[in-house]
């Protein structure tokens, strides 16, 4: 086993180490199980077999050993990896991103393999790296003992984050890209406007209250409360119109 190899595996496993759930024991639930209430349609965003076709090809002229999974809704790429090396090279040039494509962006960008890729592979992703900037990065962190990157960004449309709509990169402290994830719609404009939202207007008045969300969501969980239970602790503020409630010792946080 080569030292390039025992290097990716090491931190394959910390990828995983960093995701993987705390084990518990399988218990019996003490109630039924509830209803999934995801209305979307599965294949919401999807791209023509034969364009998702023609892009993983392209990708793996570049990357043979690259490893491809969809989201079955946004029909984003949700894993990309591969095996025995990177998908880049140090700082974001080689293999699947052509030197050409890496010079686009400036070399101290510590997000340029990230960007790199996704603007060499847009047909894939349905997008290129103009998406981050109206993103927000939900979470950033190095590690001291791999510098092992990892950067989580938050898809938004007007300033509300989209359900679910994460992207995920992981890069070497020689900013090789390692692995990408996506979750991201490619048209979120789009896609709200296909469900009955006016992009020209401002943002229609939510159709529940804080206060009536938090009562269905109790009910929903069998832990049905009370309109008196429910007290608002200042107004709804920002485009999210998050307020916090609470009743007794017991606080939440609303999202309209």
């Amino acid at each position: 086993m080569t030292v390039a190899t025992k290097r990716i595996i090491c931190l394959a496993l910390s990828i995983a180490g960093a995701h993987l759930p705390n084990a518990r024991a399988a218990l019996e639930p003490s109630r039924p199980a509830l209803p999934n209430i995801d209305a979307r349609p599965r294949t919401m965003v999807q791209l023509p077999a034969a364009e998702r076709s023609q892009a993983a090809a392209k990708l793996r002229e570049r990357v043979p050993q690259a490893q491809i999974d969809f989201d079955e809704i946004t029909g984003s790429p949700k894993r990309i990896a591969a095996t025995r090396r990177f998908l880049t090279g140090l700082n974001g040039v080689g293999g699947a991103v052509s030197e050409e494509n890496a010079r686009s962006f400036r070399a101290d960008d510590p997000h340029r393999a990230t960007k790199a890729f996704l603007n060499e592979h847009k047909l894939l992703f349905g997008h290129g790296p103009e998406i981050l900037e109206f993103a927000r990065v939900q979470r950033e962190h190095t590690p001291q003992h791999n510098g092992l990157r990892t950067v989580i960004w938050e898809q938004q449309l007007d300033g509300i984050a989209v359900f679910e709509a994460v992207l995920m990169s992981h890069t070497t402290r020689g900013g090789e890209l390692v692995s990408i994830s996506s979750q991201f719609v490619p048209d979120a404009a789009s896609a709200a406007n296909k469900g009955h939202r006016d992009k020209a207007r401002r943002r229609d008045e939510p159709k529940l209250s804080g206060a009536d969300a938090i009562l269905k969501a109790a009910q929903n969980v069998g832990e049905p409360l009370q309109p008196a239970d429910v007290q608002a602790q200042g107004q709804a503020g920002g485009a999210e119109r998050k307020q916090k409630f609470k009743k007794a010792a017991r606080r939440w946080c609303a999202v309209a």
